[in-house]
Protein backbone atom coordinates (compact mmCIF):
# COMPACT_ATOMS: atom_id res chain seq x y z
CA UNK A 1 0.00 0.00 0.00
CA UNK A 2 1.62 3.36 -1.24
CA UNK A 3 -0.49 6.60 -0.19
CA UNK A 4 -3.55 5.29 0.81
CA UNK A 5 -3.76 3.59 -2.66
CA UNK A 6 -3.56 -0.51 -3.22
CA UNK A 7 -2.75 -2.10 -6.52
CA UNK A 8 -4.78 -5.32 -7.71
CA UNK A 9 -4.55 -7.48 -10.26
CA UNK A 10 -7.67 -8.97 -9.30
CA UNK A 11 -9.83 -6.06 -10.91
CA UNK A 12 -13.48 -7.79 -11.45
CA UNK A 13 -13.35 -8.71 -15.46
CA UNK A 14 -15.50 -6.76 -17.90
CA UNK A 15 -16.89 -8.98 -21.36
CA UNK A 16 -19.38 -10.26 -23.18
CA UNK A 17 -21.00 -11.92 -20.28
CA UNK A 18 -21.21 -8.44 -18.23
CA UNK A 19 -24.94 -7.23 -17.29
CA UNK A 20 -26.28 -4.98 -20.05
CA UNK A 21 -26.30 -1.00 -19.06
CA UNK A 22 -29.45 -0.59 -20.05
CA UNK A 23 -30.44 -3.08 -17.33
CA UNK A 24 -28.14 -1.99 -14.51
CA UNK A 25 -29.32 1.82 -14.92
CA UNK A 26 -33.21 0.49 -15.24
CA UNK A 27 -32.66 -0.36 -11.79
CA UNK A 28 -31.34 3.16 -10.67
CA UNK A 29 -34.84 4.54 -9.61
CA UNK A 30 -34.61 1.77 -6.66
CA UNK A 31 -31.72 2.25 -5.20
CA UNK A 32 -30.32 5.11 -2.32
CA UNK A 33 -28.01 6.28 -4.88
CA UNK A 34 -24.26 7.94 -4.00
CA UNK A 35 -24.61 11.93 -4.36
CA UNK A 36 -21.17 11.77 -6.26
CA UNK A 37 -22.91 9.50 -9.19
CA UNK A 38 -23.57 12.05 -11.66
CA UNK A 39 -21.54 13.59 -14.63
CA UNK A 40 -18.20 14.15 -12.93
CA UNK A 41 -18.37 10.06 -11.94
CA UNK A 42 -15.09 8.74 -12.85
CA UNK A 43 -17.01 5.70 -12.41
CA UNK A 44 -20.15 6.71 -14.07
CA UNK A 45 -17.47 7.53 -17.39
CA UNK A 46 -15.88 4.09 -16.79
CA UNK A 47 -19.52 2.37 -16.71
CA UNK A 48 -20.74 3.81 -19.94
CA UNK A 49 -17.59 3.31 -21.99
CA UNK A 50 -18.11 -0.56 -21.20
CA UNK A 51 -14.84 -0.45 -19.34
CA UNK A 52 -16.65 -1.00 -15.56
CA UNK A 53 -18.20 -4.04 -14.43
CA UNK A 54 -21.70 -3.33 -12.82
CA UNK A 55 -20.97 -5.09 -9.93
CA UNK A 56 -18.86 -2.12 -8.48
CA UNK A 57 -21.88 0.29 -8.83
CA UNK A 58 -24.49 -1.96 -7.23
CA UNK A 59 -22.11 -2.54 -4.21
CA UNK A 60 -21.37 0.96 -3.94
CA UNK A 61 -22.85 3.53 -6.48
CA UNK A 62 -26.60 2.32 -5.82
CA UNK A 63 -25.90 2.08 -2.12
CA UNK A 64 -25.36 5.87 -1.55
CA UNK A 65 -21.37 4.80 -2.08
CA UNK A 66 -21.43 3.28 1.62
CA UNK A 67 -17.65 1.81 2.24
CA UNK A 68 -16.54 3.19 -1.07
CA UNK A 69 -12.87 4.79 -0.66
CA UNK A 70 -13.47 7.55 -3.43
CA UNK A 71 -16.15 9.32 -1.54
CA UNK A 72 -14.62 8.91 1.83
CA UNK A 73 -11.43 10.50 0.98
CA UNK A 74 -12.90 13.14 -1.26
CA UNK A 75 -15.63 14.34 1.59
CA UNK A 76 -13.25 13.93 4.27
CA UNK A 77 -10.31 15.17 3.01
CA UNK A 78 -10.97 16.74 -0.58
CA UNK A 79 -8.96 14.49 -2.56
CA UNK A 80 -10.17 13.44 -5.40
CA UNK A 81 -9.01 9.71 -6.77
CA UNK A 82 -7.72 9.17 -10.09
CA UNK A 83 -10.40 7.96 -12.28
CA UNK A 84 -8.70 4.64 -12.50
CA UNK A 85 -8.88 3.72 -8.91
CA UNK A 86 -11.80 1.45 -7.82
CA UNK A 87 -14.33 2.21 -5.04
CA UNK A 88 -12.69 -0.26 -2.80
CA UNK A 89 -9.24 1.49 -3.18
CA UNK A 90 -7.74 -1.01 -5.96
CA UNK A 91 -6.15 0.16 -9.04
CA UNK A 92 -7.58 -1.37 -12.47
CA UNK A 93 -4.87 -1.61 -14.72
CA UNK A 94 -7.12 -1.27 -17.92
CA UNK A 95 -8.84 1.47 -16.55
CA UNK A 96 -5.54 3.30 -15.72
CA UNK A 97 -4.69 2.65 -19.18
CA UNK A 98 -7.45 3.90 -20.75
CA UNK A 99 -7.25 7.44 -18.38
CA UNK A 100 -3.72 7.83 -19.32
CA UNK A 101 -4.19 7.72 -22.81
CA UNK A 102 -7.34 9.83 -22.88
Amino acid sequence: MRGGIVASASARPVGPSSTPRRKVHATMGKRDLCIWYNETSGMKRAFGAGLLDPKWLEDYCFKGGRGCVRKKRFEGEGYVSPDYVLPDGTIDPKLKEWVEGR
